[in-house]
């Protein structure tokens, strides 16, 4: 190794060696708080909501969204916001509209922080009307007890958890987030994700349910609904006591679809290279077919009908 290069070692080895000594430091002297060794400072403000309002929007960008119970009957919204990142809740028209206005210079955004801001709106519990979210990395949380006339979500990367009701739709898409809720009503249940994961149960009275996944897994439990049709790509479906009046359609390409005591009038299911398994809780006369995968279906001749069609995929079905 020539000279040159190992005092060029030498000298980097230490100047790492420097550098953690002082950000140990600088945590030791704040207590050994991460959140604090960031550049941007944080403050916490509160914006009283006395106009009365039925629908709400929130736009936000990396904030984290939350619904929690109104304890003391008020309407409010507290953020949790840095000082060039601002936010307004206002209400106008009927709708308590919540944004922000960012005044930072280019600069200004390759600042850091260890922070996370965050949106938390109090609400008593009353149905309201419409609720419109639109974001891109942050989270969503929204409580059971709540109930909307229409639900509308869409957030890029952050997760969705919602145990609110809906009198009429329920739309929720991530991209690569996760959706979750139980507990809930929905006249129309829409829920997508590209790479995240589905996971909703205890759903009562639901009209229409849809189900769109590339390669996440999706499992619903203790569901009743109308109709359930669920598409996707490499994602598994994994359903456990869901009951549908009408019509379960199910098509996926290399993933596997699982029923645990479920039901329908009519039930079709199509897979490339995916298994398709489980039980039934009445009878059916099933049309199964596999390329090469094995069939074991019962062979009855009473109750709906229930075609099952796959390529490679095993297909393994009793009634129980």
């Amino acid at each position: 190794m020539k000279r040159a290069t190992l005092i060029w070692l030498i000298t980097a080895g230490i100047l790492v060696l420097l550098g953690c000594a002082v950000f140990t430091a600088v945590l030791a002297v704040n207590g050994w708080d991460f959140t604090a060794i960031g550049n941007v400072k944080y403050q916490t403000k509160t914006v009283l909501i006395t106009d009365e309002f039925s629908d709400i929007s929130i736009d936000f960008d990396t904030e984290d969204i939350v619904f929690a119970d109104s304890v003391d009957g008020d309407c409010k919204v507290e953020f949790y916001e840095s000082e060039k990142e601002k936010h307004t809740a206002v209400v106008a028209d009927n709708t308590l509209s919540i944004e922000k206005t960012d005044t930072r210079e280019w600069y200004e955004h390759l600042s850091f922080s260890l922070n996370s801001p965050k949106i938390t709106v109090y609400l008593p519990k009353i149905e309201y009307g419409s609720l419109h979210i639109n974001g891109s990395t942050g989270d969503v949380s929204i409580p059971g007890g709540l109930a909307f006339e229409t639900i509308d979500i869409s957030v890029s990367t952050g997760d969705v958890k919602c145990s609110a009701s809906s009198l009429g739709s329920m739309r929720i898409k991530t991209g690569t987030g996760d959706i979750s809720g139980e507990y809930l009503t929905a006249k129309e249940l829409e829920l997508s994700v590209t790479t995240g994961r589905i996971k909703f149960g205890f759903i009562s009275d639901a009209g229409d349910i849809r189900l769109n996944v590339s390669t996440g897994k999706a499992t619903l439990s203790n569901v009743r609904c109308k109709n359930l049709s669920s598409t996707g790509s490499t994602g598994d479906i994994k359903l456990e006591h869901v009951i549908c009046s009408d019509k379960m359609t199910i098509k996926r390409s290399t993933g596997d679809v699982g029923f645990e005591y479920c039901d329908a009038a009519q039930i079709t299911v199509e897979t490339d290279t995916g298994n398709v398994t489980g039980t039934f809780n009445t009878e059916k006369i099933f049309i199964a077919h596999s390329d090469t995968g094995d069939v074991e279906v019962p062979k009855s001749v009473v109750g709906g009908k229930c075609e099952v069609t796959t390529d490679t995929g095993d297909i393994k079905l009793s009634v129980g």
